[in-house]
């Protein structure tokens, strides 16, 4: 195309010279300039559309790490509470993340996990950090999307009090290292169908561990450790 643009004064030389000027020539190399600098334009658009691709993958690589990283951060505690004292005197389990998927092939879970008379506590409901990273644009909508779910769960608020039957809290760590499970009594019962145990409820975070996969697989990253 430079070269062009020097063929181009040189005909406009030329022709003051003889007093006579190419039009055809000048229209010929015009049209090549025209073409080549669309050429141009066309590749440094094409490169700036893979440039901001490579950004918005990066801040998307950026939030789901941010997300793994508070996912293994997080610890959940139950218990399971007898309204009889006959039944016993309750049953406590800590979870850590990594093991929610486990945590069905355990035999002294099983009562708990399947315990229709499920509560779960507000800090655990509405302070649980994992969930609001549905919010942040950045996070891929497949994983936001299961995120979400938790904030959307349907809810009744209630005081525990006397119960019906032996009942299960689920609460965050900080609870129980704070006060005891029996007086946790600012708790939730999920009305939710989908949401009725506590099984159910880890049900629901497994499939965010498998969003993460699925998303980090479409880019080759495998074998990772949730």
């Amino acid at each position: 195309m430079i070269l062009n643009l020097f063929l181009f004064f040189d005909t406009v030389f030329q022709s003051q010279e003889s007093n006579s000027f190419d039009w055809f020539r000048l229209l010929e190399i015009l049209s090549t300039l025209s073409v080549g600098g669309a050429a141009l334009y066309f590749t440094y658009l094409q490169y700036s559309n893979q440039e901001v691709k490579k950004n918005i993958l990066k801040m998307q690589l950026e939030a789901v790490s941010k997300l793994v990283q508070e996912l293994q951060e997080t610890i959940f505690a139950f218990t399971m509470e007898f309204v009889n004292e006959t039944d016993g005197d309750g049953e406590l389990g800590v979870i850590y993340f990594h093991e929610i998927g486990q945590a069905s092939l355990r035999n002294d879970y099983q009562a708990a996990l399947s315990n229709k008379n499920f509560y779960i506590s507000s800090d655990c409901l509405h302070r649980t950090k994992f969930v609001s990273f549905h919010s942040n644009p950045f996070l891929p909508k497949s994983i936001a999307d299961k995120l979400k779910i938790f904030s959307d769960i349907n809810y009744a608020a209630s005081s525990i009090g006397k119960p019906e039957g032996n009942f299960v809290i689920l609460m965050t760590m900080d609870e129980l290292r704070d006060k005891n499970p029996t007086e946790i009594t600012n708790s939730y019962k999920l009305i939710d169908p989908h949401y009725r145990t506590l099984e159910n409820y880890f049900d629901s975070i497994i499939q965010v561990k498998y969003a993460i996969r699925f998303w980090c697989a479409e880019f080759k990253v495998k074998n990772m450790n949730i």
